[in-house]
């Protein structure tokens, strides 16, 4: 029963494999089927016909050259690449009958890659056969504009002859070319050869849009070279001449060698437009315009700084008056106030130093003056040397300003530092009566000595301020001290209050812990002593906060926070 049961399973199985190879043939069948339905497709091409129509026209040269490759190119599809494909479809076919089904896949996908191959391949030899038969017709009608282009050029040429100076014989040369290259495409024509026709007009296209540059660009560089550039040069020599009249001279300005040199540039400049080379006349054009501006910049520069000259020196001789003027007025301020203050060393001799400074920068200038008496002067030196002295004077002017401005802030400095003393007395006074107000026990003989230091310090810089003759120096330094001393009385003042206020508060706050912690008797006791005794408010609250801290973490800050709110 058993062996009966295997056997039914084995033929069960072997017919379902059968079935499952059988569907996957009759897919691979179908495959090939449409394979070749494609290639069949590639065999209605017409390319045939139209190699016939080609032959037909009997063509030569280039054209037959093109069309016997192209032709040659479609015998090797015909014969060979479709002929690999035939044999590649019997060879899958072959293997599906052979249940070889793998090899079957490869050679379907290499089928499938050689079709579409070949397809490109006849769309290219078929498009190329095209552009063979239509050739002449192209040409034709391509001739006929060309031929219009070249006539509007050649008229142009003519009319305008004289625009083009010394390249009109090269232009005709060219034009002659072209003539020419029309012959060879009648030439060409006649004898079939369509694809050396087209070439040929395609040669021709190029030159005439290089005659259209030439005509477009060479008027201007002939105008720059027979008219401008020589009438520049003529103008730069006239400028010099004009300049050297004024008694001006240019440094480093050798014009006949300069002249020489923009000849020769402009020579060569004829030589490039003579022979079409417009990349290097344009280079040389803008060369030689740089050239003529730099030069014109330089004499211009020379002409105009004469001028400047002229006004710097009036501007220095007032400057110099200026300054020595201003000088002696300082010196008598100086001798004025000298009755009054003890004056600063240093400016004593910032004056003297500069009375030195103004007599060096005179000599300098008188030797400025000297050498502007002779003929020939190159004044554009003269006016940097004038230009740098101005700077120095510039200097000068401004620490004479300073100078002039630290003898007047001794007066302003000195009614600042009286006024700021009565405020320090007033604000003495009210620290007094600040500290009254709160009806303290008393005040610590540490505080009390610094409250009268200050006060002494502000009563002796009173009477060094009063004295007849002062020294605003000395002064200043006490003054800057003092301000330091009473900001430092203020903050003290301050803690000592607020220290013996805090006190009171926590001294009526840790009353409630008297009873339920021992040492907070003994703690109040000292503070009290602190406070009332010695009068040491700050070591008493701390005692206090400390003792708080303890007890009741957070009860100083809360403390300090209402004493703050209320104050």
């Amino acid at each position: 029963m058993n062996q009966e049961l295997l056997f039914i399973g084995i033929m069960g199985l072997l017919i379902v494999i059968y079935f499952i190879i059988k569907q996957l043939k009759n897919k691979h069948y179908a495959v090939i089927d449409s394979l070749d339905e494609k290639k069949s497709q590639l065999f209605e091409h017409t390319i045939d016909q139209q190699v016939l129509s080609i032959e037909d026209l009997q063509i030569t040269g280039e054209s037959e050259k093109k069309f016997l490759s192209l032709k040659e190119d479609w015998k090797r599809i015909e014969t060979v690449l479709l002929s690999q494909i035939e044999n590649s479809l019997y060879e899958a076919e072959k293997c599906v009958d052979q249940y070889r089904l793998k090899k079957a896949s490869r050679l379907e996908k290499e089928i499938k890659d050689n079709i579409e191959m070949v397809k490109k391949n006849l769309e290219e030899v078929d498009s190329d056969l095209q552009a063979v038969l239509k050739d002449h017709e192209n040409n034709l009608k391509e001739v006929k504009e060309t031929k219009n282009r070249y006539e509007t050029i050649r008229k142009n040429l003519l009319t305008n002859s004289f625009a083009y100076g010394e390249a009109l014989e090269g232009l005709e040369d060219q034009l002659t070319v072209i003539e020419k290259k029309f012959n060879s495409f009648y030439d060409a024509t006649e004898a079939r050869d369509y694809v050396g026709a087209k070439n040929i007009i395609t040669s021709i296209h190029n030159l005439l849009d290089e005659m259209n540059v030439y005509l477009s660009e060479l008027p201007e560089l002939v105008n720059l070279q027979e008219e401008i550039f020589p009438t520049d040069v003529d103008d730069l020599e006239n400028a010099y001449g004009k300049i050297q009249q004024k008694g001006c001279e240019v440094a480093d300005f050798d014009l006949k060698k300069i002249k020489n040199e923009l000849i020769k540039d402009l020579n060569d400049l004829e030589t490039e437009i003579k022979t079409l080379n417009l990349n290097n006349a344009n280079r040389l054009s803008e060369k030689i315009d740089t050239k003529l501006e730099t030069y014109f910049s330089i004499i211009e520069t020379e002409f105009r700084a004469k001028d400047k000259v002229i006004e710097k020196q009036t501007q220095l001789r007032q400057a110099f008056h200026y300054f020595e003027k201003r000088l002696h007025q300082i010196e008598l301020e100086f001798d004025r106030l000298e009755q009054n203050y003890v004056l600063d060393k240093q400016m004593k001799t910032e004056l003297t130093d500069l009375y030195e400074e103004i007599a060096i920068e005179k000599e300098t200038y008188q030797s400025i003056e000297d050498q502007l008496a002779d003929q020939t002067i190159i004044y554009s030196l003269i006016n940097d040397r004038l230009d740098s002295l101005m700077t120095s004077l510039e200097t000068i002017h401004k620490k004479i300003t300073k100078l002039n401005e630290n003898l007047l802030n001794l007066r302003t400095r000195e009614l600042a530092i009286k006024e700021d003393l009565k405020m320090m007395e007033t604000k003495m006074r009210e620290l007094k009566r600040k500290i009254e107000m709160h009806h303290l026990p008393g005040l610590s003989a540490e505080y009390l000595e610094y409250f009268f230091y200050v006060t002494d310090h502000i009563e002796s810089l009173k009477k060094e301020i009063g004295q007849l003759k002062i020294d605003m120096k000395s002064i200043g330094k006490s003054y800057q001290f003092l301000k330091e001393d009473m900001k430092d009385l203020e903050e003290k003042t301050e803690i000592l209050i607020e220290s013996a206020l805090l006190t009171e508060q926590y001294m009526q706050y840790i009353r409630r812990y008297q009873e339920s912690n021992e040492t907070v008797e003994e703690v109040m006791e000292k503070s009290y002593i602190l406070f009332t005794e010695e009068y040491e408010y700050t070591r008493a609250a701390t005692l206090l906060e400390e003792k708080l801290e303890e007890i009741e973490s957070d009860s100083v800050k809360r403390i300090k926070e209402e004493f703050l709110a209320k104050a």
